[in-house]
């Protein structure tokens, strides 16, 4: 009775598990998990006693909670920063770099340290990608709200003081969500939306530090449906559809001229876009 009771309790787990994985987007290594949905990673350790008096000698614990540290670690080395870097790349262009990484994940948060059934013990740590993590690797392009201005090359983005004295829209858009599900979407910390040109429709300049180190340049999601629940574009974001990704990366998405051209005419939705209210669905 006691095994059919813990492997009902396991079936549902896995089963919300699974359920997750097809709503949020989640990258899967095998040292653990990238949550880009919430934006965090998360990893864990097993420590399996050899006798049976271990536990009292070695505290298995402490053993399985140094596994997952060195499980998120490797995990958080495969973060995509940008299109073109990984934190693994920070710390292979400066080594010095590596000590300040550890101090993060030797700070994640430990939300589970049971006993499994067979003894062994299990630790599973969780360290948020935002707050100082971001501070410390976004790049030096994505500024604080009131410093970030147009773009020489895309002038019909408008300064800051324009979006708040901008006469009332029929079209108050709360947030922008991006369509790029069948495009095989690689996410990333730091992002670009591009028209057809080439030109920025948004990304580092366009959102304010602030915002991007608290609750990330966007979020991701794999399901449309959970994705217009996401609080951070609220009830009426406008939805444009990605045409394609910048190659070979997969990171930056290209949208349609037309798309393009409402966003930026739409000058609530660029002020709410530097609060970072923008979310992309994609798999």
């Amino acid at each position: 009775m006691h095994f059919g009771l813990f492997f009902l309790l396991l079936t549902c787990l896995i089963t919300e598990i699974h359920a997750n994985d097809l709503q949020e987007f989640i990258e899967s290594f095998d040292t653990g998990t990238i949550n880009w949905s919430k934006c965090y990673i998360q990893s864990e350790g097993i420590k399996v006693p050899v006798t049976k008096n271990q536990r009292e000698c070695d505290d298995p614990i402490a053993q399985a909670q140094q596994i997952a540290l060195d499980h998120l670690l490797k995990t958080l080395l495969q973060v995509r920063v940008s299109s073109h870097l990984w934190v693994r790349d920070i710390v292979q262009q400066d080594h010095s770099m590596l000590p300040k990484i550890k101090t993060y994940v030797n700070h994640s948060q430990m939300i589970k340290s049971p006993y499994l059934p067979d003894v062994s013990s299990q630790v599973i740590l969780q360290m948020n990608l935002h707050g100082d993590f971001s501070e410390f690797v976004l790049p030096a392009d994505i500024k604080q709200l009131d410093s970030v201005i147009s773009l020489k090359q895309n002038p019909s983005v408008p300064k800051q003081d324009e979006l708040d004295n901008t006469a009332p829209q029929k079209n108050k858009y709360s947030g922008l969500l991006v369509d790029a599900r069948g495009l095989f979407l690689s996410p990333a910390m730091s992002f670009s939306i591009l028209d057809e040109s080439g030109q920025q429709v948004f990304g580092p300049v366009f959102a304010s530090r602030e915002y991007a180190i608290k609750q990330g340049m966007c979020a991701y999601y794999r399901d449309i449906e959970v994705a217009l629940k996401d609080s951070r574009i609220l009830d009426n974001p406008l939805i444009i559809k990605g045409l394609k990704l910048v190659v070979p990366r997969g990171v930056d998405v290209i949208i349609s001229n037309g798309d393009a051209q409402k966003v930026r005419s739409a000058f609530e939705l660029l002020s709410n876009m530097r609060k970072c209210r923008v979310v992309i669905v994609g798999n």
